[in-house]
């Protein structure tokens, strides 16, 4: 007689043991695998105010490549790869605001939405690896496993958001969960150029012109200067 309370303990434990972290999980991994092909406008309302905060981030960010250029101008330009590192964090930046920004044109269909980042990270995409591969050829003192990363930066950096556009569309699941990860990674990877270009390009004897093994570049900026 005293076995049935005992077995209706049983599924309690099931349950308290389904809200534990492993069930969260996977009803996000359920939520974003049937994303796609449905996305109503209360959807892509509920992620305005993510692109209105990274709206605003990518601008602000932006700032540092023109600054970086300004002041090394000298040393980028004679640097192998440096000038179109320059002008890809340029792009990268420019990809964050502009497919943000279409996620907050007003009461545009879901499927527009879904065709904007469908060509949008496919032409930063081929934009990006146009400038990138070049950089993987030609004499240079820094290492191979840089280069590569640059290049993996740039795929991880625009794909996601053709995959975004492709979910819209209703071509595969993910919704705009791809787009978050595409315009966080570019702003990483854009930034980390910003870096380079800013403090690692005077700090790093590898951010040297092949040819000048040994020489030291301080004061070269001002004896580069016209008199």
């Amino acid at each position: 007689m005293n076995v049935g309370p005992a077995r209706q303990a049983r599924p309690e434990a099931r349950s308290r043991f389904s809200c534990g972290p492993g069930a969260e999980l996977g009803t996000v991994l359920a939520s974003f695998a049937q994303l796609g092909g449905r996305v109503s406008h209360d959807y892509v309302a509920s992620w305005e105010g993510f692109a209105l905060a990274l709206v605003g981030a990518a601008a602000v960010l932006a700032g540092l490549v023109f600054v970086a250029v300004s002041i090394n101008i000298d040393r980028i330009l004679a640097i192998r790869g440096l000038p179109g590192r320059a002008g890809e964090s340029v792009i990268l930046f420019l990809a964050v605001l502009c497919e943000c920004a279409f996620v907050l044109i007003p009461n545009q269909p879901v499927s527009a939405l879904g065709l904007e980042l469908l060509v949008a990270g496919l032409l930063v995409w081929a934009v990006g690896v146009a400038i990138a591969v070049p950089g993987l050829r030609g004499p240079t003192r820094q290492p191979a496993s840089w280069r590569l990363t640059r290049l993996i930066g740039v795929h991880l950096a625009t794909v996601p958001a053709a995959l975004a556009g492709a979910s819209l569309l209703g071509w595969l699941p993910g919704g705009l969960y791809w787009l978050a990860g595409a315009v966080l990674t570019a702003l990483v990877v854009a930034t980390g150029n910003a870096w380079v270009l800013l403090v690692e390009v005077v700090r790093d004897s590898r951010y040297r012109p092949a040819g000048q093994a040994g020489e030291t570049r301080r004061g070269s900026p001002e004896r580069g200067e016209p008199a």
